[in-house]
Protein backbone atom coordinates (compact mmCIF):
# COMPACT_ATOMS: atom_id res chain seq x y z
CA UNK A 1 0.00 0.00 0.00
CA UNK A 2 1.45 3.35 -1.02
CA UNK A 3 0.11 5.79 1.59
CA UNK A 4 0.93 9.07 -0.24
CA UNK A 5 -1.38 8.05 -3.09
CA UNK A 6 -4.42 8.23 -0.79
CA UNK A 7 -4.26 11.99 -1.30
CA UNK A 8 -5.65 11.35 -4.80
CA UNK A 9 -8.49 9.03 -3.68
CA UNK A 10 -11.32 11.51 -4.29
CA UNK A 11 -9.88 12.54 -7.66
CA UNK A 12 -9.63 8.89 -8.71
CA UNK A 13 -13.24 8.25 -7.69
CA UNK A 14 -14.31 11.36 -9.63
CA UNK A 15 -12.46 10.14 -12.73
CA UNK A 16 -14.05 6.68 -12.40
CA UNK A 17 -17.53 8.19 -12.00
CA UNK A 18 -17.12 10.41 -15.06
CA UNK A 19 -15.66 7.73 -17.33
CA UNK A 20 -18.24 5.09 -16.38
CA UNK A 21 -21.07 7.65 -16.62
CA UNK A 22 -20.03 8.80 -20.09
CA UNK A 23 -19.73 5.20 -21.33
CA UNK A 24 -23.17 4.36 -19.91
CA UNK A 25 -24.82 7.39 -21.49
CA UNK A 26 -23.13 6.68 -24.84
CA UNK A 27 -24.60 3.16 -24.81
CA UNK A 28 -27.97 4.15 -23.36
CA UNK A 29 -28.93 7.08 -25.60
CA UNK A 30 -29.35 4.96 -28.76
CA UNK A 31 -31.70 2.67 -26.83
CA UNK A 32 -33.57 5.68 -25.47
CA UNK A 33 -33.93 7.26 -28.92
CA UNK A 34 -35.00 4.06 -30.69
CA UNK A 35 -36.91 2.17 -28.04
CA UNK A 36 -38.74 0.01 -30.58
CA UNK A 37 -35.50 -1.08 -32.21
CA UNK A 38 -33.92 -1.77 -28.82
CA UNK A 39 -37.00 -3.72 -27.72
CA UNK A 40 -36.97 -5.79 -30.90
CA UNK A 41 -33.26 -6.50 -30.49
CA UNK A 42 -33.68 -7.54 -26.86
CA UNK A 43 -36.64 -9.69 -27.79
CA UNK A 44 -34.48 -11.44 -30.38
CA UNK A 45 -32.05 -12.29 -27.57
CA UNK A 46 -34.86 -14.02 -25.71
CA UNK A 47 -35.43 -11.17 -23.26
CA UNK A 48 -39.19 -10.84 -23.21
CA UNK A 49 -41.00 -8.55 -23.04
CA UNK A 50 -38.37 -6.69 -25.01
CA UNK A 51 -39.85 -3.29 -24.27
CA UNK A 52 -39.47 -3.87 -20.52
CA UNK A 53 -35.82 -4.89 -20.80
CA UNK A 54 -35.05 -2.08 -23.28
CA UNK A 55 -36.73 0.53 -21.09
CA UNK A 56 -34.90 -0.67 -17.98
CA UNK A 57 -31.55 -0.76 -19.79
CA UNK A 58 -32.02 2.70 -21.31
CA UNK A 59 -33.12 4.18 -17.99
CA UNK A 60 -30.28 2.65 -15.98
CA UNK A 61 -27.67 3.60 -18.56
CA UNK A 62 -28.79 7.19 -19.21
CA UNK A 63 -30.16 8.25 -15.82
CA UNK A 64 -27.71 6.06 -13.89
CA UNK A 65 -24.82 7.39 -15.98
CA UNK A 66 -25.89 10.97 -15.31
CA UNK A 67 -26.25 10.21 -11.59
CA UNK A 68 -22.74 8.77 -11.51
CA UNK A 69 -21.25 11.78 -13.30
CA UNK A 70 -22.93 14.13 -10.84
CA UNK A 71 -22.21 11.92 -7.85
CA UNK A 72 -25.91 11.95 -6.97
CA UNK A 73 -27.24 8.82 -5.23
CA UNK A 74 -23.98 7.26 -6.38
CA UNK A 75 -24.24 4.02 -4.44
CA UNK A 76 -27.83 3.35 -5.50
CA UNK A 77 -27.09 4.14 -9.17
CA UNK A 78 -23.96 1.97 -9.03
CA UNK A 79 -25.94 -0.94 -7.57
CA UNK A 80 -28.42 -0.73 -10.46
CA UNK A 81 -25.57 -0.60 -12.98
CA UNK A 82 -23.84 -3.52 -11.26
CA UNK A 83 -27.02 -5.63 -11.37
CA UNK A 84 -27.62 -4.80 -15.05
CA UNK A 85 -24.08 -5.55 -16.15
CA UNK A 86 -23.81 -8.77 -14.15
CA UNK A 87 -26.99 -9.84 -15.91
CA UNK A 88 -25.44 -8.91 -19.26
CA UNK A 89 -22.25 -10.86 -18.49
CA UNK A 90 -24.02 -13.95 -17.15
CA UNK A 91 -27.09 -14.13 -19.41
CA UNK A 92 -26.48 -12.16 -22.59
CA UNK A 93 -22.79 -12.19 -23.54
CA UNK A 94 -21.51 -15.25 -21.65
CA UNK A 95 -21.42 -17.41 -24.79
CA UNK A 96 -19.22 -14.87 -26.59
CA UNK A 97 -16.37 -15.38 -24.13
CA UNK A 98 -14.12 -12.84 -22.51
CA UNK A 99 -12.16 -11.55 -25.50
CA UNK A 100 -14.37 -9.59 -27.91
CA UNK A 101 -17.34 -10.59 -25.79
CA UNK A 102 -18.11 -9.38 -22.32
CA UNK A 103 -14.84 -7.74 -21.23
CA UNK A 104 -16.28 -4.19 -21.34
CA UNK A 105 -19.41 -5.35 -19.51
CA UNK A 106 -17.26 -6.99 -16.84
CA UNK A 107 -15.15 -3.85 -16.48
CA UNK A 108 -18.25 -1.68 -16.05
CA UNK A 109 -19.66 -4.14 -13.49
CA UNK A 110 -16.37 -4.02 -11.58
CA UNK A 111 -16.26 -0.22 -11.62
CA UNK A 112 -19.88 -0.14 -10.45
CA UNK A 113 -18.97 -2.50 -7.60
CA UNK A 114 -16.21 -0.12 -6.53
CA UNK A 115 -18.58 2.88 -6.61
CA UNK A 116 -21.31 0.94 -4.81
CA UNK A 117 -18.95 0.11 -1.95
CA UNK A 118 -16.97 3.36 -1.72
CA UNK A 119 -19.57 5.95 -2.65
CA UNK A 120 -19.02 8.95 -4.87
CA UNK A 121 -16.14 10.55 -3.03
CA UNK A 122 -15.71 14.16 -2.01
CA UNK A 123 -16.51 15.74 -5.39
CA UNK A 124 -20.15 14.83 -5.84
CA UNK A 125 -23.64 15.92 -4.95
CA UNK A 126 -23.91 13.12 -2.38
CA UNK A 127 -21.46 15.01 -0.18
CA UNK A 128 -23.24 18.31 -0.79
CA UNK A 129 -26.61 16.94 0.29
CA UNK A 130 -25.34 14.41 2.80
CA UNK A 131 -26.74 11.44 0.85
CA UNK A 132 -25.26 8.22 2.16
CA UNK A 133 -26.62 4.71 1.90
CA UNK A 134 -25.67 2.32 4.70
Amino acid sequence: MIQPLFVFYDWAILALRIVVGVILIAHGLPKWRDMKGAADWMGSLGLRPGVLFASAAAFIEVIGGLALILGFFTQFAALLVLAQFLFIVLKVNRAKGLKNGYELDLMIASAAAVLATTGGGLFGLDQTFGILIY
